[in-house]
């Protein structure tokens, strides 16, 4: 393997343009994170499997499908950047463990939000078109769709191998300098602001249809308008739930996301390497709080949390769930003429 010079570049020897203590503390970070990741989104995957007869959804084949992504991040991602803060010499003599070190991040990040825009879908079919829901949404379809995301995004992943890699070995192992722009902008960075923008979209579209809904409801004291309206309820929570993920997601990602035009500014490159790799740190950190929301917000996984792991008893996580059953929503059959298109 070819050698890269020093000097070129600022983020592969980050020994020596970041002190030894800080390396050491970003290290022992990342390493620290992997087990509650770990833990966490096994806990999510075990609870499908233990529970699927009560758990199957579309929605929750997604959150499964989500905390895939977020078990790659603990599996792969941090492993390779705690090694990277100990001995980032390495990285700097093998070009495709420098490659593997930043695809890999990109396919947890775009896994993510493919996800989540594939569930703020299903919520948005559930609360629009509530009677086609059933038959448009369905657990098997939601599987495939969660298989196709990980196909297409582990194509995606193998580009940088076979497509303009050579400058790796000219460069240090930098994120912006490493992978080819073009590759970053549309496969990465471009094609997640994208699908944010629909995602917000949909979710503010859905909050809007849940207001009229309940104006209505409030002016017209009607049975059947009042059945609606629970499970339109039940529907929404859902959806605010989901919202909240994503909310959260951006937050965690967005610092980042825009870590790159810090090169060009007057900041120092020590400055700057530190500035991403926190960023980078508080990013990776997501995949450990995902399922801690699962658990805290949706009854039907903190019902299973209870069932597995008895500290999930306590008044915090259980939230009073009952623990022999587990909460079922009612679907309720209407005619056009009642509900119309909400």
């Amino acid at each position: 393997m070819n050698n890269s010079l020093p000097g070129n570049g600022s983020d592969g020897l980050a020994p020596k343009s970041l002190s030894y203590s800080v390396n050491l503390a970003l290290g022992i970070s990342s390493l620290g994170i992997i087990p509650v990741i770990l833990v966490g989104n096994l806990m999510v995957i075990f609870a499908m499997i233990f529970y699927r007869r009560r758990l199957n959804t579309p929605t929750n084949v997604y959150i499964v499908s989500l905390s895939f992504a977020d078990l790659s991040v603990g599996l792969a991602t941090l492993p390779m950047y705690a090694f990277n803060y100990f001995s980032a010499a390495t990285f700097i003599r093998y070009k495709y463990l420098c490659i593997l070190k930043y695809s890999s991040i990109l396919f947890s990040l775009s896994s993510s939000m493919y996800n989540l825009t594939a569930i703020a879908i299903d919520r948005y079919i559930a609360i629009i078109y509530p009677l086609k829901y059933p038959l448009w949404m369905t657990s098997s379809r939601a599987r495939k769709i969660a298989i196709g995301i990980y196909v297409y995004n582990i194509l995606v992943m193998c580009i940088p191998y076979f497509w303009h890699n050579d400058a790796v070995l000219s460069k240090r192992c930098d994120f912006y300098q490493g992978l080819p722009l073009a590759y970053t902008v549309s496969f990465s960075f471009g094609s997640i602001f994208v699908l944010l923008t629909c995602c917000l979209a949909m979710y503010i579209k859905v909050y809007r249809v849940a207001l009229d809904n309940r104006k209505r409801t409030i002016e017209r004291k009607v049975h059947i308008y009042y059945m609606r309206r629970q499970q339109l309820k039940k529907e929404t929570k859902s959806a605010s739930t989901m919202g909240v993920i994503l909310f959260l997601f951006v937050a965690f990602w967005f610092p980042f996301m825009i870590c790159g035009p810090l090169k060009y500014t007057p900041l120092s490159p020590e400055i700057v390497d530190l500035i991403k790799n926190i960023s980078l740190l508080i990013a990776q950190s997501n995949s450990a709080v995902n399922p801690i929301l699962y658990c805290w917000l949706k009854s039907d996984f903190a019902w299973a949390f209870k069932k597995m792991v008895p500290i999930c008893q306590t008044r915090g996580f259980s939230r009073g769930i009952d623990s022999k059953r587990v909460p079922k929503i009612n679907v309720i059959q209407m005619n056009d003429s009642f509900t119309g298109r909400i």
